[in-house]
């Protein structure tokens, strides 16, 4: 039996469908098409959705008017940027799927509308970046590398998008330098829930100042941003990395080494340790990996690396450049190297000692780079395709039944639809709503293209592709002090859920630690998420990935297990009485409450949402919600 698709979603999308068809920028795209693939897709399988319909806007008046449709019908939405969301439905949705990627733009400029504040060191010819909410840091990167620039962004592997990384908070391995991504936005172009467009700078006043200050980790409470601006800084040059991966035998030596690296305070230099367990053909397999950057040259001695160079370890150059931040000016007389961001192992890698512009020095293993793209390739792309290269999903698993499975519309037209009320207050501008129901009833030939497959074999064949790795989620504790008991805890934890992997579709249990230094949040702005200078704090993360959707609900339990494990002995080690940190919002998982991420700026937010979304709108997306105070 079929499930006839909610007719308020029906006449939403023959509204959208008017104005992608109009001398415009935008497009509308129907179940199955490559449009549409590319609009819902996800970088997880569990957290990409069969949208009812795919739209991608092409200018802000477009997404303004197809937001103010969504609002009339009062159907659900969701907004994907790169889609690395892993939580379901907080950028995926069965009902209308909405996706930047047409507002990629980047363009980098002096600041000449001085949204820097004063005293801040600029560029003679750059200071600011705008980016589109549609890019991936990838992208970006490759923009401000070849001047010698980089931000404060995200991850540049595996296609992690600008929008959601910013709008979250935005921790990065420049944090200790310049604090947050948030820290770094300088102005923001929004379109409102009302439909109205805005632009917001640190230089705003009155609610406009507000609306930049709730954006600034606000998740999608207030609205869609279609561009950001933010400031660059100067790229050190040289700088260094590496890849250090130790056995079981020496884990214990290298725990007490991370431990005392997190009491030093040179904010260039970073580690990412992680507990790694891959569960493959011959069984399960543990690794504990440091990654090591130093964004500069590296001081005498292998500077705050030393104790763990000295651990018996293998060594793989560079380490992944989780933020871009090995970039430098293309040499002249060198061609780009061709990069292949979603196929990296079917390139050779380069030989490095053949190639003048890098340099190895005698006293280590830790590489020295002058070039961006030679580390990004040899480092980032393949050892994150490592990571999960011997996963295979030919076709997408999908629990039946979909929630939006289309029957023939013109014979269940008259039918009482179920879920979203129809009941709905104002009108949407541009939209005869009789003449909308008139067109779904009598024109047929229109309506074929919204119809979706009733059969589940015809998902599967038709979704082929789409959500490029098996199932999966992030979790996090977060910390404001390491310790060896703390980091003891976090092994065990990772250990004891890789021995549950083999029996219930388990492929990879990974724990990672980020040490900070307290001079993480020097730069922190007014935002929606609290952080506090003197007061550092970040994310101890954990990364969980299997198959099978009957495996969902054991391995979310199991992350949860192990991140209430580790935030007791967190707790333990914080000080007496001490306030709880503010969840990362960004990398924990939906069952967080949603008071735990805002913290002391939570009922301030709950006043802005009625002020900037006055009909709950963006209720009709998901994330984490702020609660509306009109809410019933």
């Amino acid at each position: 039996m079929t499930t006839i698709i909610n007719k308020a979603v029906q006449e939403a999308i023959v509204g959208i469908k008017k104005i992608c068809d109009k001398e415009s920028k935008s497009q509308y795209f129907a179940f199955g098409g490559e449009g549409y693939k590319s609009s819902v897709r996800h970088f997880f399988e569990s957290s990409t959705e069969i949208a009812a319909g795919a739209v991608q806007p092409g200018s802000k008046e477009d997404l303004a008017e197809i937001l103010k449709i969504i609002a009339h019908y009062r159907v659900p939405f969701a907004v994907k940027g790169g889609g690395h969301a892993t939580n379901p439905r907080f950028s995926s949705t069965k009902g209308i799927q909405v996706s930047m990627c047409r507002f990629n733009k980047i363009h980098l400029e002096k600041d000449t509308d001085s949204l820097l504040p004063p005293g801040s060191d600029t560029d003679e010819t750059h200071s600011i970046v705008h980016i589109g909410a549609g890019c991936l840091f990838d992208e970006v990167y490759r923009e401000v590398v070849p001047h010698g620039l980089n931000i404060v962004g995200g991850s540049s592997i595996g296609g992690v998008g600008v929008a959601g990384w910013l709008l979250g908070g935005g921790y990065s391995l420049k944090t200790n330098q310049h604090g947050l991504g948030i820290d770094n936005i300088l102005q923001v172009e929004i379109v409102l829930p009302t439909g109205e467009p805005k632009t917001v700078n640190n230089q705003s006043q009155g609610d406009d100042k507000l609306l930049f200050e709730v954006v600034k980790g606000g998740g999608n409470n207030f609205g869609i941003v279609t561009e950001f601006t933010v400031r660059v800084h100067d790229q050190a040059n040289p700088t260094c990395g590496c890849l250090l991966q130790y056995e079981v035998e020496d884990f214990e030596e290298v725990k007490t080494a991370v431990v005392n690296f997190a009491q030093q305070e040179d904010p260039k230099a970073s580690i990412v340790a992680a507990f790694r367990y891959y569960c493959n053909p011959g069984g399960i397999q543990a690794k504990l990996t440091v990654q090591c950057f130093y964004d500069g040259p590296l001081p005498d001695n292998d500077g705050p690396f030393a104790e763990l160079l000295e651990i018996d370890h293998k060594t793989q150059s560079g380490g992944g450049d989780t933020v871009g931040w090995q970039s430098r000016r293309l040499p002249a007389n060198r061609s780009i190297l061709p990069i292949h961001i979603h196929t990296p192992l079917a390139v050779t890698p380069p030989n490095l000692r053949a190639l003048p512009d890098i340099i190895i020095p005698k006293r280590s293993e830790l590489v020295v780079y002058d070039n961006y793209h030679l580390f990004d390739y040899q480092t980032s792309f393949a050892n994150e395709a490592l990571d999960v290269q011997d996963v295979q999903v030919d076709e997408i698993e999908l629990p039946p039944p979909p929630a939006y499975s289309y029957a023939d519309v013109v014979e269940t037209a008259s039918k009482t639809p179920t879920g979203i009320s129809l009941t709905i207050s104002g009108a949407a501008p541009n939209l005869n709503k009789t003449q909308a129901r008139r067109d779904v009833a009598t024109n047929q030939s229109a309506s074929i293209e919204t119809l979706l497959p009733q059969s589940q074999d015809h998902i599967k064949r038709a979704m082929a592709g789409v959500g490029e790795n098996p199932r999966g989620r992030w979790g996090n504790v977060m910390v404001d002090i390491y310790t060896k008991e703390i980091i003891d805890e976090i092994g065990r934890q990772a250990s004891k859920a890789a021995r549950e992997m083999s029996g219930h579709g388990g492929k990879r249990v990974v724990i990672d630690i980020w040490p900070f230094t307290k001079t993480m949040f020097d730069n922190a702005t007014e935002c929606a998420w609290p952080h506090v200078k003197d007061q550092p704090n970040g994310p101890i993360l954990a990364y969980f990935l299997w198959e099978g959707s009957e495996n969902d609900k054991f391995w979310i339990q199991q992350m949860e297990r192990a991140m209430k494990a580790i935030k007791k002995k967190v707790d333990k080690a914080r000080a007496p009485h001490a306030k709880p940190l503010p969840v990362y919002l960004n990398t924990t998982l939906d069952t967080t409450r949603v008071e735990d991420v805002y913290g002391d700026n939570f009922e301030d937010l709950k006043a802005a949402r009625k002020k900037f979304d006055p009909r709950r709108v963006m209720d009709l997306t998901g994330g984490f919600r702020i609660p509306h105070p009109d809410k019933q």
